[in-house]
């Protein structure tokens, strides 16, 4: 009669309830007593997990004291281990794996929120709020890239065809994690800051190219944002005055306002200030127009108003005192969380 233990591993993923594989059972991981607190473990973590996910050396050490079987391919996280950007819970396995593993659901790209990696019937976001639930996107915010849920209407600029819509879900995964395929999936590292996938600068002064900005235009099209389409001065701004898609935009969700507009976020006093009426706000008007009261870059915007029908007289102003100040803008704190 199977005991409950093994119940639970014979109901886990693949890995570690394969016995061929892990010919050591529950002493690969286990040991009579062990650490205090640490499940009989015979090392703390992340030393643990390592012993088959660190490398060549660790896991033909694992293989020679008969735990692993040498038929057995576990991922090697020690490459990502060495990465400039790190998970804080690399330090701790447990806190976003099962250590029998879970037994995940089918799951297909975009169509709904990507389960989770901790316990079953939790989606990867309700995972990852456990530690960044102060993150506006967890906040009920006024806008949001989709990954609590999908919204209910709205504009969705420049999304690149052919691949996501205004009903595609988005993981945190889906902008966090390696972007070199050869290396195991999951949030653990990146060469990037903010453990993005792709590079994203966010500080002013960046000359614009599909590389400063290729996580951004990983789902928005790049000509379609320099050609306006969407916002009749994105050209001016990222190209003329060297302005960060981050300055103005944050890149979970908006608090007050639409587009993921960061306008009105106390957080952005070093970005954007108010204008000389004592104004930081926005206001949308219409379709792809909106009025700005505001200070960015010293260049007060007092009331300016942008869209397809406003006359380009104003909106042309912004071009030379953008470039003249493009060579002298102040470097301003990353806050992004």
């Amino acid at each position: 009669m199977p005991s409950i233990l093994m119940l639970v591993l014979l109901a886990a993923v693949p890995g570690h309830r394969d016995w061929g594989k892990i010919p050591g059972q529950c002493e690969a991981c286990h040991v009579g007593h062990g650490i205090p607190g640490m499940k009989m473990a015979p090392v703390g973590e992340p030393d643990l997990c390592l012993r088959c996910h660190g490398g060549a050396a660790r896991l033909t050490e694992m293989v020679k004291q008969g735990y692993v079987s040498a038929s057995a391919a576990p991922q090697d996280i020690s490459r990502e281990t060495a990465m400039p950007s790190l998970h804080d819970n690399l330090k701790s396995c447990s806190a976003c794996h099962a250590g029998h593993g879970i037994a995940a659901p089918p799951y297909i790209s975009g169509k709904g929120p990507k389960p989770g990696t901790k316990r079953t019937n939790q989606f990867e976001y309700e995972l990852c709020a456990g530690c960044h639930g102060g993150n506006p996107i967890f906040q009920s915010p006024a806008s949001f890239h989709s990954v609590r849920t999908l919204p209910k209407s709205g504009f969705f600029p420049s999304l690149k065809s052919g691949g996501m819509t205004a009903r595609t879900w988005i993981n945190c995964s889906d902008c966090h994690g390696v972007s070199d395929a050869s290396l195991p999936r999951g949030v653990h590292a990146s060469v990037n800051a903010h453990l993005l996938k792709f590079n994203d600068q966010t500080l002013d002064g960046q000359a614009e190219s599909a590389s400063t900005y290729a996580q951004c235009y990983a789902c928005h099209d790049r000509n379609s944002i320099l050609q306006n389409e969407s916002f009749s001065l994105h050209q001016t701004h990222i190209v003329n005055g060297m302005t960060s898609c981050y300055s103005c935009h944050d890149s979970h969700a908006g608090r007050t306002l639409p587009h993921l507009l960061a306008i009105e976020d106390e957080s952005r006093n070093d970005r954007i200030s108010p204008d000389l009426h004592g104004r930081k706000t926005y206001t949308q008007t219409g379709n792809l127009a909106g009025v700005c009261s505001l200070t960015c870059h010293g260049v007060n915007h007092d009331g300016w108003a942008y869209g397809p029908k406003t006359s380009l007289r104003k909106q042309e102003a912004t071009v030379p005192v953008l470039k003249r100040r493009a060579q002298d803008i102040p470097v301003a704190t990353d806050k992004r969380k």
